[in-house]
């Protein structure tokens, strides 16, 4: 680095300067020599201490010694740069010293480098993780005080230590040391690391590992930054458990609710044995029926444990053998046909879709095939609107023209109607071409969970 000198006289006037010094500023010797040091390195009209500065060249005239100190000099430009200063007093006959030589090395850029290091260094320091840094070889050089606060250890107690120190023992020493490798290999690597503190107290950390490097690119050290997660691996745990605690729970009830359903069909099938009426028996039949289908949603929650991801498969087929034990006569042959996997098919609609085709399919057993026999074909479907398509599709006689299903005074159809699109806010439409086909068209809404 080249200096920049000027030679000043006690009346604060330059008399005398270098090349240098003509370079750095862009003036000429005219527009240095006999003007005033404050004036070329401030634009201060008055000295340096009437401005509220220091001034050192007061202090090498008065002592009669050399000083060094940094100071601030206002550029050409209007900004400041930082400078090193060396004055060298210059003494005449009389020992007085006459004129002072100041030597003046532009430090601007260490000056902005030392500064980004101190804010660097301040936050590390006041940082809510720990930051441990280390040599090559894994031995500790830095910690700060919030590591100190995790671990127990201060800086004087772990420095020269390697980071094992703190180590509860999850992880063997070997695959530390494979670790450390990896990371001097120029890679980063995040980690779970249970520790143990001074004072014997476990604590868990999430930690980002990674190669510290000089100018030149070469890995001189390892920094690892922890970030404190024992509560909340607590707070998960606890969480954990209580989803289990509240999973048990609801099996039990739904289980419980599943028997009750169980032994109201059992007592159907009592009354149905002891009914004289041909016409009581079905009436019997269609309400067990509706009992199944309500039952079959909880069986599958219970098997599944899942209460927003029921087998709407399963669920139908149930369904459709309760209907073919409680109404089918000995000798039908009904084959049932159904797609009804939909993702994510929760009970606030699964539970009024089942009892809809309940219903349907009850109607297509007792009323389809006089003969006995046919197809029945049950589809569910979501397309990418989450809108939900529910088709009950049979190749019996049909429904008779007679008939008008959305102002019939049957209960089944009263029933369909009524769920479709009242609680499921849906429509229904009914063709009879080729059979009957009844089509539900509803949009899946956010599942209510509140148990």
């Amino acid at each position: 680095l080249h200096e920049d000198i000027m030679v000043i006289g006690k009346d604060y006037i330059i008399t005398d300067i270098n090349n240098s010094f003509l370079i750095t500023t862009g003036k000429t010797r005219e527009d240095v020599i006999g003007k005033h040091c404050y004036e070329v390195s401030h634009n201060y009209t008055s000295p340096c201490d009437e401005n509220n500065a220091t001034c050192p060249l007061k202090d090498v005239f008065s002592t009669k010694k050399h000083a060094n100190c940094l100071h601030e000099h206002t550029k050409t430009d209007g900004t400041n740069a930082w400078v090193n200063i060396l004055l060298s007093p210059m003494f005449d006959e009389n020992g007085e010293v006459v004129q002072v030589i100041e030597a003046c090395r532009n430090v601007d850029e260490i000056m902005r480098a030392q500064d980004e290091i101190n804010k660097l260094s301040t936050a590390v320091e006041q940082s809510p993780a720990a930051v441990i840094i280390t040599d090559v070889e894994g031995k500790i050089e830095y910690v700060n005080p919030m590591f100190s606060s995790l671990s127990g250890y201060t800086l004087e107690e772990v420095k020269g230590e390697r980071t094992l120190i703190i180590n509860s023992g999850n992880i063997p020493e070997e695959e530390q040391k494979s670790l450390y490798t990896d990371i001097l290999n120029g890679n980063s690597r995040e980690m779970l690391f249970h520790n143990l503190s001074k004072q014997g107290n476990d604590y868990w950390v999430s930690s980002l590992i990674s190669p510290l490097r000089n100018v030149n690119g070469e890995v001189t050290g390892i920094v690892e930054v922890q970030e404190d997660i024992t509560q909340r691996r607590k707070d998960q745990k606890q969480i954990e458990h209580n989803l289990k605690e509240k999973e048990l729970l609801l099996q039990e009830i739904y289980h419980r609710v599943n028997n009750n359903m169980q032994i109201m069909i059992s007592l159907f099938d009592i009354q149905i044995e002891n009914s004289d009426s041909q016409a009581e028996k079905e009436v019997l039949a269609i309400a067990q029926s509706r009992v199944g289908a309500m039952s079959a949603i909880h069986n599958d929650i219970y098997q599944s444990r899942s209460f927003t991801a029921i087998n709407f498969n399963n669920v139908i087929s149930s369904i459709f053998s309760t209907l073919c034990d409680s109404l089918m006569v000995p000798g039908r042959n009904i084959d049932l046909h159904v797609e009804a996997d939909v993702p994510d098919f929760g009970l606030d609609l699964a539970q009024p879709s089942a009892l809809i085709v309940g219903e349907l399919l009850s109607n297509c057993i007792r009323h389809a095939y006089p003969d006995g026999k046919g197809d029945v074909y049950v589809n569910l479907s979501i397309d990418e609107s989450d809108e939900i398509t529910l088709t009950v599709r049979d190749n019996g006689v049909g429904i008779p023209e007679s008939i008008v299903p959305e102002d019939s005074n049957t209960t089944g159809f009263n029933l369909v109607y009524m769920l479709a699109t009242g609680q499921l806010g849906g429509t229904v439409e009914i063709n009879r071409d080729n059979g009957t086909t009844v089509e539900i068209k509803y949009n899946r809404v956010e599942e209510k969970k509140s148990f």
